[in-house]
């Protein structure tokens, strides 16, 4: 969702003449969009911030780490202005209003996918994020702008759009009671002509049905990530996640026998505090049985302000650190074999950008990083890529198509 922000951000600085430079291109504002979601991430925005500070830009912060702690973010060197998240649209104009450029250079933006907030905010309360007090109650765009937003995507030439949000899965609720993801991603499909569509993240008890039928259009990612944080029924009550370990499994293999050849992806915080030895075991065992082909494991962040914080630590760090470290083993092997299981196959991909090897490197609609040589230009195409080999990571092809 930070990326679809920054997007749009870059889209309307580009709009009004600005040009977008790297740090090293001398330039004259930096806007850090910050998170909070870990204290790693709060130590990445306060270091960003500080590097920002010494290109010699003016800068300007914003996002949920400096809406938490917008004092300490504003009293940092060189920060000259914090913008909370309710007005990041204001940014477009304190700089056209309060900076004066050297240039104003309109530059072509990268046309390979669009990500499109339709959402923010969430009304769930997980005890261990600061995400949803930061960002407030959950608000949606309203359908027919969602609809206009992506035409005009695609008619600018993106051929992939990514529908995200805090809490994607809410979308539509605060506009009308009646209003669904599912409605959304269908008039978005019969009314315009995206070329692939792609779902961000959605909880295991928002995927309904309805939703699931979208997968048999051939645009849609055959793609889901779904959050299980943890294998344990306590742990999830302890954490107030919405499904307990059994109904995440049954609906997981629902969504397996209902859509085929689909790319699970997964979030597992190892090491909550309450996590017991056999709590852990639960987690590695239902996350060995689920067929998920790729897993982000983060070790529990304490986060100051949460309800987790408080709860006795039985977990510790060490525990944590290790117990993390096993599940990462086991999402490598996950992750390998699913690599292996699409060798021979055809696959649609997207691709972004040329690499050091001269290969060109783009993702698969299910997800998978894949490598081939072409000699023209494929940025932002759609390309037929027979799978050959599996590399360090990815995949390599053979293109057979361009589009």
């Amino acid at each position: 969702m930070n990326q679809a922000e920054i997007a749009d951000l870059e889209h309307s600085l580009r709009s009004n003449g600005h040009e977008l430079v790297d740090l090293s291109g001398n330039p004259d504002v930096c806007v850090v969009n910050t998170c909070t979601v870990t204290a790693k991430s709060d130590y990445q925005s306060r270091q960003l911030i500080r590097k920002s500070a010494r290109s010699g830009a003016r800068v300007i912060v914003t996002g949920c780490y400096s809406d938490m702690n917008p004092v300490s973010v504003s009293k940092m060197d060189l920060v000259e202005h914090v913008v909370n998240n309710a007005n990041k649209d204001s940014i477009i104009s304190y700089i056209d209003n309060n900076v004066k450029v050297r240039d104003n250079v309109l530059t072509r933006g990268s046309r390979t996918r669009y990500f499109l907030k339709v959402q923010d905010g969430c009304d769930h309360s997980c005890t261990y994020c600061m995400v949803w007090k930061a960002r407030g109650m959950s608000r949606s765009i309203a359908m027919d702008k969602a609809v206009d937003m992506a035409r005009r995507a695609s008619e600018q030439g993106y051929n992939e759009i990514v529908l995200t949000g805090v809490h994607l899965g809410l979308y539509g609720q605060d506009i009308n009671s009646g209003l669904t993801l599912a409605d959304l991603v269908e008039e978005l499909l019969s009314s315009t002509d995206i070329r692939r569509l792609r779902l961000s993240s959605l909880e295991i008890n928002e995927i309904t049905p309805r939703l699931l039928d979208v997968f048999m259009d051939s645009r849609v990612c055959p793609h889901l990530h779904i959050p299980l944080q943890s294998g344990d029924s306590g742990v999830l009550s302890e954490m107030n996640r919405a499904y307990d370990r059994d109904l995440f499994r049954e609906r997981v293999l629902e969504i397996v026998s209902r859509t085929g050849d689909i790319a699970l992806g997964t979030d597992i915080i190892a090491g909550f505090p309450t996590e017991t030895e056999e709590a852990y075991e639960n987690t590695l065992s239902l996350a060995s049985e689920l067929p998920f082909t790729y897993m982000h494991v983060f070790p529990y962040s304490s986060r100051p302000g949460t309800v987790a914080c408080g709860l006795t630590d039985i977990a510790g760090h060490g525990r944590r650190k290790q117990r993390a470290s096993m599940l990462r083993e086991l999402a490598g092997w996950k992750k390998q074999d699913y690599l292996k299981a699409n060798k021979d196959r055809t696959l649609e991909v997207l691709f972004e950008k040329k690499e050091y090897d001269g290969l060109w490197a783009g993702t698969s609609g299910n997800y998978i990083r894949v490598k081939a040589r072409g000699r023209d230009n494929l940025e932002g195409h759609l390309c037929k890529v027979r799978i050959r080999e599996v590399a360090n990571g990815h995949l390599l092809g053979d293109l057979e198509n361009t589009t």
